[in-house]
C-alpha cells in the first residue's frame, strides 16, 4: 500500500479542495481522509503539493514522425508525465502530415510504449493545404480523436464550412486557428488594459503579447472562451479574428444565432469583412 500524506487534493468533479491523506492499494484509491501511517509500506509526504486527477493537454506537439530532433513521442510523454499530465492530444503537424492511415498507425504503435495516454488528431485538409478535406471517417475508424490543421488557418470558407458540417455529423471536435494572417503583424493578444497594468508593474513602456499570454497561463484553472460566441447585450456582433462571416456561420451551425443579432456600422468586426455575411 502507498499513503500520500498531507497533500492538497483538488478534484473539480467532486468539488474538493482540502488537505487530506490518500491511501492507494493495488493501483486504486482505497480511502481519502485522515489515515494512520502505521503498517503502510510506502509513505509519500505531499505537504505543499497538489494531488489531482491526471491532467489532460488537448494541444501538444511531439513532432514525431519527421522532426524528432525537436521531440519524439516517448520524450514528450516523459515530460508530460513529469508535469502531471496523463493524457495528451497531439497535433497533426508532423512529416508526413497525419492525413493518412499509415502515419496515424505509426503514431499509435509507437505510443504504446509511452508512459501516458497519447491520442492523435488527423489533419482537416490534405497536406495542410486548406483545399480538400481528409477522409474523416477513415481516420476516425483508425483511432483519430479529432481534426486540426494546427496553426494554419483554413482561408477557404466553403472548405471550413464543409469541415464543420462533417464534424457535426460525426460528433467529433475540430481545433482551429482561424485568424486572417493578412491582418496580424505580430502574435496577438490585444494591447489593452491588462497589458498596460502589467507594464506598469514591471516598469517597462509596454508589455508584449507573449508576456500577457504567459500571465494568463498562470491561472490555476484554465478557462476556454469560445470567442465567436461573444455578442453584445444588444445583439451587436463584435470582432472575431476568424472573420465575421465565419462568426455568423459558426453561430448558425451551432444553433446559437438569434434574429436580433446584427453587424454594427462601426466595430472591429468591420476589419474582417462584413459584405454578404448575412446571407450565410
Amino acid at each position: 500500500m502507498i499513503l500520500i500524506k498531507n497533500g492538497r487534493l483538488i478534484d473539480p468533479k467532486s468539488k474538493r479542495d482540502e488537505i487530506v491523506d490518500i491511501l492507494i492499494e493495488e493501483d486504486k484509491i482505497k480511502k481519502i481522509g485522515k489515515i494512520d501511517e502505521k503498517n503502510i509500506e510506502k509513505v509519500i509526504v505531499a505537504k505543499n503539493m497538489i494531488v489531482a486527477p491526471g491532467l489532460i493537454d488537448v494541444h501538444v506537439h511531439f513532432r514525431d514522425p519527421g522532426f524528432t530532433q525537436k521531440e519524439d513521442i516517448l520524450s514528450g510523454a516523459k515530460s508530460a508525465a513529469r508535469g502531471g499530465f496523463t493524457t495528451v492530444v497531439c497535433m497533426a503537424n508532423t512529416k508526413p502530415v497525419v492525413d493518412n492511415v499509415q502515419t496515424l498507425n505509426y503514431i499509435k504503435e509507437k505510443s504504446k510504449k509511452a508512459l501516458i495516454n497519447v491520442l492523435q488528431v488527423g489533419s482537416i485538409t490534405k497536406g495542410f493545404e486548406g483545399k480538400e478535406l481528409t477522409n474523416f471517417e477513415e481516420l476516425l475508424d483508425h483511432g483519430a480523436v479529432g481534426f486540426s490543421d494546427d496553426g494554419l488557418p483554413i482561408m477557404d470558407v466553403k472548405v471550413l464550412y464543409e469541415a464543420m458540417e462533417k464534424a457535426k455529423k460525426l460528433d467529433v471536435p475540430l481545433s482551429l486557428h482561424e485568424e486572417d494572417p493578412s491582418f496580424i503583424k505580430t502574435a496577438g493578444v490585444n494591447d489593452g488594459e491588462i497589458a498596460k497594468q502589467l507594464a506598469q508593474r514591471r516598469e517597462v513602456p509596454r508589455m508584449s503579447a507573449q508576456a500577457v499570454g504567459g500571465a494568463v497561463g498562470k491561472n490555476e484553472i484554465s478557462i476556454i472562451v469560445p470567442c465567436h460566441r461573444v455578442v453584445g447585450t444588444n445583439g451587436s456582433l463584435t470582432g472575431y479574428a476568424g472573420g465575421i462571416r465565419r462568426k455568423i456561420a459558426l453561430l448558425k451551425l451551432e444553433g446559437a444565432w438569434k434574429e436580433n443579432y446584427y453587424v454594427p456600422k462601426k466595430s472591429t468586426a468591420l476589419r474582417w469583412g462584413v459584405l454578404s455575411t448575412l446571407r450565410l
